[in-house]
């Protein structure tokens, strides 16, 4: 039996994006996971998508044979989120992550605030700087590359001040305004928690970022350097004042889950084939394939319930699940086994 010491939450990425997001199957999946009793929902953010990004990345699913790709469509994030509060009445809706270098923050802002005001406070955002798999479409709006990281760190600045100063200014390198009338503010207070996203490695400077100016972190790492650095992040905040915070870790996990181990690792080897390719690229991050397979959750309800159990000791409180799918009914056929078999173990 697993100690229920702190119920996680739990919930599966949206299909907004890939082989079949459609309006039908956002509504679908958003309303189905709340039936089904998952806590969150989660969608990805990216203004442009490529072909070679739909046709093989593997968060995007995959084509069986005869089936067509389609067009790349990626649905906008913030106005997604919206319309999902009026569809939903208990989920937290995720966004994991805004590419904030790519927005303008006064705007974004406001954004976030009304759609946090629609939810009433149901919002989790996510804060991304991008990395070299964005470039092209980083480029494309604008935005200094190698700068990224430095316009987030001031963007997340002058978003507090709107939403926390009656009247806002804020003065900084990117980004400067005085004597703003940003309403309303946020439904929750201060403001939706800032999930920072800093995925892959455990890279000092997102530490640094996450412990002076965020809520949480997004990591795809597995539990031991999750809890490694989660310690580091902890360490930093106490070094500037913000000892007290309790950081939201929100474990972005590839899932694979069926009746049997053979039948899940099957379904997750087809869904990463994908993933392989893009390795190729010159502008991809150049993960191998197989780094990904320690940092997912795949196999039997069983198996999966004892690796969310590491997750959890590791400090994880939010599990973001992409099914490796290829139809809507493959989505759904998991999500059930989800809800009913690993869901109530940490209840």
């Amino acid at each position: 039996m697993i100690n229920k010491v702190m119920k996680l939450r739990f919930g599966p990425q949206l299909p907004s994006y890939g082989r079949f997001a459609s309006t039908e199957a956002i509504a679908k999946a958003a309303v189905e996971a709340e039936a089904m009793g998952f806590d969150s929902i989660y969608m990805q953010d990216h203004i442009e998508r490529d072909m070679d990004n739909h046709l093989y990345h593997s968060t995007t699913g995959f084509t069986d044979k005869g089936q067509e790709p389609g067009d790349p469509h990626i649905f906008e994030t913030l106005t997604t989120a919206a319309y999902l509060a009026g569809i939903t009445h208990s989920v937290d809706i995720g966004i994991m992550v805004v590419l904030l270098p790519q927005r303008n923050p006064v705007v974004t802002a406001k954004q976030i605030a009304t759609v946090d005001q629609l939810s009433k406070g149901r919002l989790l955002v996510g804060i991304g700087v991008g990395n070299v798999s964005h470039k092209g479409e980083l480029e494309i709006l604008g935005v200094p590359y190698k700068e990224r990281g430095r316009l987030t760190e001031d963007y997340i600045r002058a978003m507090k001040a709107v939403w926390t100063q009656p009247v806002a200014s804020y003065q900084g390198k990117y980004v400067s305004f005085s004597g703003g009338y940003f309403y309303p503010k946020p439904y929750t207070k201060p403001h939706p928690p800032l999930i920072i996203g800093g995925g892959y490695h455990l890279q000092s400077l997102v530490m640094r970022r996450i412990a002076e100016l965020g809520d949480g972190w997004v990591p795809i790492l597995t539990p031991a350097e999750i809890k490694d650095g989660l310690g580091k992040v902890k360490e930093q905040a106490a070094r500037v004042g913000r000892s007290n915070t309790e950081f939201k870790v929100v474990a972005y996990e590839f899932t694979s889950i069926a009746p049997t181990y053979e039948e899940a690792e099957k379904r997750y080897a087809r869904g990463v084939g994908g993933q392989r390719l893009m390795q190729e690229r010159k502008d991809t991050a150049r993960i191998p394939a197989e780094e990904f397979r320690e940092r997912s959750l795949v196999g039997s309800p069983d198996e999966i319930i004892g690796r969310v159990e590491e997750y959890r000791e590791a400090g994880v409180t939010h599990v973001e699940m992409l099914f490796m799918c290829s139809t809507m009914d493959e989505l759904l056929e998991q999500m059930k086994l989800f809800s009913r078999e690993v869901l109530p173990s940490f209840q």
